[in-house]
């Protein structure tokens, strides 16, 4: 389809990973085609430093945030109100076993690890929720929050209407943080990328005539929201792809 496109300098090419980009950008040079090849984490990237070179990469980012002592600490009741719904002991009450583990009966030694590995389950259950969130580019309502838990099954089958509004106030307050701290210190991770130009209403200044996209069906929302921060209101996308291929759910792909 080059071939046939007069200025290939209005060309973009969004690959699916940077082997695949390096690859593509080698054919074009074989062919003496001057054609941006772009990731769309890159993309997004660049959207974020064309408005401020300061920003830099840490992709724990969200990791280092909940397990701060005072962000912990400030999210621990409802943590406790998931443990108690779940029959499980609070984190004060693990903290004292702990403590006393040699005392503890055989039942009580099975209660104390099985709590504290559904302690570990809730931060990875949170920390899902939020990278989903910003992937899919969720709606704010529980309900739109429903559906993508449900989606992506980060719940499992049976919770209650009450885990969930617990999990999704736990998830608004890491977001939250996580956003400031993307403002003021300029710290991101890779669904930042995706995110942070549509969440702060970041627009492209280089814009394209013509827009490949490669394996289309392992694009996010959020990926597809920048792909069209590069277009005008006359430019033209070719995407390819097969739902059959589709085996990036999981990455919030949407086919």
């Amino acid at each position: 389809c080059v071939e046939h496109i007069h200025n290939p300098h209005d060309v973009l090419y969004c690959a699916f990973n940077i082997s695949i980009r390096k690859e593509i950008h080698k054919k074009f040079v074989k062919k003496g085609k001057s054609i941006a090849v772009k990731t769309i984490h890159g993309l997004g990237f660049q959207i974020l430093r064309s408005h401020d070179h300061a920003y830099k990469l840490d992709d724990e980012k969200y990791v280092k945030i909940l397990e701060h002592k005072e962000f912990y600490e400030s999210v621990t009741p409802q943590i406790d109100s998931i443990l108690t719904l779940r029959g499980f002991l609070t984190t004060a009450s693990v903290k004292s076993m702990k403590e006393r583990r040699k005392e503890l009966s055989l039942e009580d030694k099975n209660l104390l690890s099985e709590s504290i590995a559904e302690i570990s389950k809730i931060s990875d259950t949170i920390l899902t929720i939020n990278n989903k969130y910003r992937l899919t580019l969720c709606g704010p309502g529980i309900e739109e929050y429903r559906a993508m838990v449900d989606h992506y099954n980060i719940l499992g089958f049976g919770y209650s209407d009450r885990e969930l509004e617990l999990c999704v106030s736990i998830h608004k307050k890491l977001l939250q943080e996580g956003n400031s701290i993307a403002i003021s210190d300029k710290v991101i991770d890779y669904t930042d990328m995706l995110y942070l130009p549509s969440y702060l209403d970041l627009g492209s200044k280089q814009k394209y005539g013509f827009v490949f996209v490669d394996e289309c069906q392992v694009l996010s929302k959020a990926q597809l929201c920048i792909v069209k921060k590069y277009l005008r209101p006359d430019s033209r996308v070719l995407a390819v792809g097969d739902p059959y291929q589709s085996i990036y759910g999981f990455a919030g792909a949407d086919a």
